[in-house]
């Protein structure tokens, strides 16, 4: 009995004291560590431990979803609509899904078939031409409707697009409906009027293939800003760009021939900046001088000289037309009535009568024999010329050098390589030419247009004057 109450006692006494050292001790916790991560949308616990082996838990509060990328799940087409949804960064869960609006545009660049519905353009247009310049040409014009409102043109085929008078307007022309233009390559002609007044086209790539471009075929197209003339283009009509007035770039990568005021009224007209000692260069391109102009020097690598760039510049004395220039433009310099003194360094191919009724043209000690030459080019003759002779060692006749009706006979020095435009059309009684050359040589010399006088008369070859 006194061994079970010793026990007891010193059993008491033990659960004492442990209880009394429990209350005396402090924990001290380690870090938190996470034992279950939270996600997107569950909350995580995470805990941490005293030595004496006590632990404290807490709760992580839900991370809330992050919005990630956009993935398309359904492409639109021309016509319908698509779809994509936003993805959550963390766990991919689709947080949002929108529509995706119709492209809202037809593609026929590359063919007749819709890159993006497959629908044929014929089903597709709503006005349709046939643009062909001749029964050898097949070229058509699409009008396609697109989803804001607007059209786009498609010109396709090969061959030339015609010329339209002023007042019969093709269905792209005379249309502020327009906003895009594409000419397939093959086009070879951009007719006149073709594409005018169209107030809102805003982009027209030309195509390599085309190699003219019709008189004001894109004249009053006032939302162009740029334009690109590709090197294949080698001539551009009078007006072709007219009254263009936001067209603030131009870039003409070739020589062609180029009628008067093609750019006039433009903003690159207007743009002060682009005028160079009072003349206007677009490129390798004399388009225009100021008519106050007194003396000029024409920049090296100038390869045109437009028609009718120096018209009425009566102050102008003196020109030297560098070896470069390639072609000079129809009366380029007509009525320069004070311009007495031009060098001519190369041999240009000429238009009508470039240096009409200048001060040099007007001065009798000029002429020879009823012929005015500027070195090695022959720019004009008397009206009532019957016969003449062409001085050895000439290489150009300029256009319509010879508008004589009584112009009988003609001898021609085989030096000659070029004959300009309506150098003898008015020469219905020319019977005879007289060739110094071959007939080779002859069939080698560059004939311009409204010459057929010269078909007509007999050519007397290897002609040596006996």
């Amino acid at each position: 009995m006194k061994k079970q109450s010793l026990v007891i006692f010193l059993s008491v006494i033990f659960i004492l004291s442990c209880l009394v050292l429990t209350a005396c001790h402090s924990c001290e916790f380690g870090e938190w560590k996470v034992v279950l991560p939270a996600s997107c949308t569950d909350s995580g616990l995470e805990e941490r431990l005293c030595i004496c082996g006590e632990k404290e838990t807490r709760e992580i509060d839900a991370n809330g979803h992050i919005d990630g990328d956009w993935i398309q799940v359904k492409e639109p087409t021309c016509s319908s609509q698509g779809s994509k949804n936003l993805l959550c960064a963390n766990c991919d869960e689709i947080l949002k899904t929108e529509d995706i609006s119709p492209i809202g545009v037809h593609n026929f660049q590359e063919s007749d078939i819709c890159e993006g519905c497959s629908q044929n353009i014929a089903d597709v247009a709503v006005d349709f031409e046939d643009m062909s310049a001749t029964i050898d040409d097949d070229v058509r014009g699409y009008l396609v409707p697109r989803l804001d409102g607007l059209f786009d043109g498609y010109i396709k085929g090969s061959g030339a697009i015609k010329n339209y008078p002023h007042d019969a307007y093709p269905i792209f022309a005379d249309n502020y409906t327009i906003a895009n233009v594409y000419i397939q390559d093959g086009v070879t002609q951009i007719g006149n009027y073709a594409l005018s007044n169209c107030g809102r086209l805003e982009n027209i790539v030309i195509p390599n293939s085309v190699t003219r471009i019709g008189d004001s075929a894109f004249s009053a197209c006032a939302s162009l800003v740029e334009i690109v003339i590709p090197s294949s283009v080698i001539s551009i009509g009078s007006l072709a760009f007219m009254s263009c007035k936001n067209l603030a770039n131009i870039t003409i990568e070739g020589s062609p021939q180029i009628d008067y005021n093609v750019f006039y009224d433009t903003a690159f007209y207007k743009n002060s900046n682009n005028w160079q000692n009072m003349v206007l260069y677009i490129d390798n391109c004399l388009i225009e001088a100021d008519d106050q102009i007194q003396s000029c020097q024409i920049k090296d690598g100038t390869t045109v000289i437009a028609r009718l760039a120096f018209d009425n510049c009566n102050n102008l004395s003196t020109i030297v037309i560098p070896h470069t220039v390639l072609n000079i433009g129809g009366r380029a310099f007509e009525n320069c009535t004070s311009l007495a003194d031009i060098t001519i360094e190369g041999c240009p191919q000429m238009g009508y009568l470039p240096f009409l009724n200048t001060a040099y043209s007007n001065s009798v000690t000029n002429w020879d024999n009823g012929l005015l030459y500027v070195d090695n080019c022959l720019i004009e003759a008397k009206v009532t010329i019957v016969t003449a002779k062409i001085k050895s060692g000439t290489v150009i006749i300029a256009g319509g050098v010879f508008c004589s009706p009584w112009l009988t006979s003609i001898t021609i020095p085989e030096s000659i390589s070029y004959i300009g435009p309506q150098a003898f059309e008015l020469c219905s009684s020319l019977n005879d030419i007289y060739y110094t050359g071959s007939e080779m040589q002859w069939n080698d010399i560059i004939v311009s247009i409204w010459n057929e006088t010269l078909t007509k008369a007999t050519i007397h070859y290897n002609y040596t004057g006996e």
